[in-house]
């Protein structure tokens, strides 16, 4: 953090779930050693009602006494969830399993309450769809929040409604199965396409598959991206009234949004982040170094988060950095390496007043003495050892908005091509690269404020599209506007290619790029740059070798083709420039440090030519 010494970064805290069925005295003492000031757990409907009507708070009422006593804060999630309650032995194990969620809840209503796969196969996690369980769920938070207005007061932080096993805001899924074809969805889902003037008799989407990058084409599903924003606003409607409830109480709302901008985007109805900016007074914007199938130690994946969150207008933010990913389960044992990549991630996140908290998630009280024997944390009440790992911006830097876009990501859910999850190395990298320049000063925009008009021509010199496969038609018709405004756009390769729903739209999406003609090829290929010949090749890493490209009338090419006249690499107009390939997570021919400084160079010879000639 750029200015890891100041006041909003003291408030330290540790998820430790179910703090009632814990040693207080050994959470107690570990709290301390780790120079935690907060304690994230849980309050379980389950734990609170175990019998229909019938309230019992005493099994938190000493615990959480005790640590106010102690001068902590607390984060609460009110968990009516499918989460597993960890046991006083802090062993899960799956004989006798005891959900959040209370278990006569069912037997009071119907298994109807919970949510649904395609074949019908029931989960633990309630139903966002179904009206039936509401009024139980509303008395849990009710009594629930009673007993902590006046067993903790003004020692709370904030409140988190735990709707899913994750405790974010999402939809949940085991095994890539997606929960939305209950008979209470099914219903909801005509009744909000007749609401929208939409197609009421149409069936629910079915996307049991995967979407790959390498397949080109995506495999059409009809209203696909009509489903997609009413599961969004199933979310909304859901946790809206518990957020309400959580704020008459006069407590904060906190948001947990785990890590999106991945192949999971769609499954889970990530997009919610984007319209929940009203719902919560605190983000946390989560990572647990974790990509879906295997440990993942980027320390940018939270920082462009961060940036993302700050463009949609969050005003305070929390970073959850969790570590579960690296115990070792037969011996409960934590890599305590990964301590040094949370520290890296600190180091990339821009500093500001905004930044409120950090939580450290995934340890035991045998693991919270390592935070501080890494110097990840100094000691109670004091600030961050972190350094100041960003350069600082040059007073005329390139305002550039890297745009992020959820249509992209719902429609290739699933993709995880050639080992990776292409569509996120693509964003991520291009935040990373232009963060790392003293030339650039990135921000993470959302493709749906950018068509929405959120965004003049005048807040960016210059906006990026990384590999925005799928736009719908009102970003198309705002960029042209803004670039007749005089904003300056720049791709790399295929952006608005295809609709929200996956129809092919080519040609039309071309043409805003400055690009005449686009060949996608496999093979490795000769091009000049700077006089001197480069061999772009399949390093298999992406899903294609590269684009020739031919430019749209009156523009030119940049890096032309051995041998082919009038294509090339690059493609640029007055207004726009394309690349013919992913620049910005390239490592064949010259290597990664030479495609980021061509990647950089040409973007700014770009823009500064056009601002001289301005």
């Amino acid at each position: 953090m750029a200015k890891s010494t100041t006041d909003q970064f003291r408030e330290v805290s540790v998820f430790y779930p179910d703090l009632n069925n814990s040693n207080i005295d050994e959470v107690l003492a570990a709290l301390n050693d780790a120079g935690a000031t907060i304690i994230h757990t849980t309050l379980a409907w389950s734990s609170a009602e175990p019998v229909a009507g019938e309230f019992d708070f005493s099994a938190f009422r000493a615990n959480f006494e005790r640590l106010r006593q102690e001068g902590f804060k607390f984060i609460i999630a009110l968990d009516s969830s499918g989460r597993p309650v960890v046991p006083p032995s802090r062993v899960v194990v799956a004989e006798g399993l005891k959900t959040a969620r209370p278990a006569w809840l069912a037997g009071v209503l119907s298994f109807d309450i919970f949510g649904a796969d395609a074949d019908g196969r029931a989960y633990a996690e309630l139903d966002y769809n179904d009206a039936s369980h509401l009024p139980y769920l509303y008395r849990f938070y009710e009594e629930a929040l009673s007993f902590i207005r006046r067993s903790l007061g003004d020692a709370v932080f904030g409140l988190v409604t735990g709707i899913n096993s994750e405790l974010e805001v999402k939809y949940g899924q085991l095994g890539f199965r997606w929960r939305s074809y209950s008979p209470s969805a099914k219903a909801a889902f005509s009744d909000w396409l007749r609401a929208n003037d939409l197609h009421p008799a149409a069936p629910m989407p079915l996307a049991e598959f995967n979407n790959e990058l390498c397949a080109s084409v995506p495999q059409i599903v009809p209203h696909f991206a009509e489903w997609m924003r009413f599961r969004e606003d199933s979310i909304i409607a859901y946790i809206a009234p518990l957020t309400k409830l959580i704020r008459d109480a006069g407590f904060r709302t906190i948001g947990y949004f785990g890590q999106f901008f991945t192949f999971h985007d769609a499954i889970y109805a990530a997009g919610v982040v984007e319209r929940c900016v009203d719902i919560f007074d605190i983000v946390s914007f989560d990572y647990n170094y974790f990509d879906g199938y295997k440990s993942a130690r980027d320390p940018w994946i939270v920082p462009a988060l961060v940036s993302f969150g700050r463009s949609l207008g969050y005003r305070a933010i929390k970073l959850g950095l969790y570590v579960e990913r690296y115990r070792d389960f037969q011996t409960n044992q934590l890599d305590v390496s990964i301590m040094e990549t949370l520290r890296e991630t600190l180091e990339r996140i821009d500093d500001g007043d905004d930044i409120v908290s950090i939580e450290i998630g995934g340890v035991e009280a045998n693991d919270l003495s390592v935070l501080r024997s890494t110097g990840l944390i100094s000691h109670r009440g004091q600030a961050f050892e972190v350094s100041d790992a960003l350069p600082s911006p040059d007073e005329n830097a390139i305002r550039v908005g890297v745009v992020a876009s959820f249509d992209t990501h719902y429609l290739w859910h699933g993709d995880f091509s050639n080992g990776r999850d292409l569509l996120n190395d693509a964003l991520t990298d291009s935040y990373r690269v232009f963060r790392n320049s003293r030339r650039f000063k990135p921000s993470v925009i959302s493709a749906r404020s950018l068509a929405s008009g959120r965004f003049s021509a005048a807040d960016f010199d210059l906006i990026y599209f990384p590999h925005t496969l799928a736009m719908d038609d009102a970003l198309i018709a705002k960029l042209d506007e803004l670039v007749a405004e005089g904003l300056l756009i720049a791709q790399d390769i295929g952006a608005g290619a295809f609709t929200p729903n996956g129809e092919p739209r080519i040609l039309s999406s071309l043409s805003v790029f400055g690009v005449g003609g686009a060949e996608w090829r496999a093979e490795p290929a000769m091009f000049l740059h700077k006089g001197r010949p480069v061999m772009v090749g399949a390093v298999g890493e992406t899903y294609f070798s590269h684009v020739r490209l031919a430019p749209a009338v009156g523009g030119s090419v940049l890096m032309p083709e051995v041998g082919v006249d009038g294509v090339g690499l690059i493609a640029t107009t007055a207004s726009a420039l394309t690349f013919g390939f992913l620049p910005q997570i390239a490592r064949g021919g010259g290597g990664r440090l030479f495609w980021e400084t061509l990647f950089l160079e040409t973007l700014e010879d770009f823009v500064r030519e056009r601002q001289r000639a301005a």
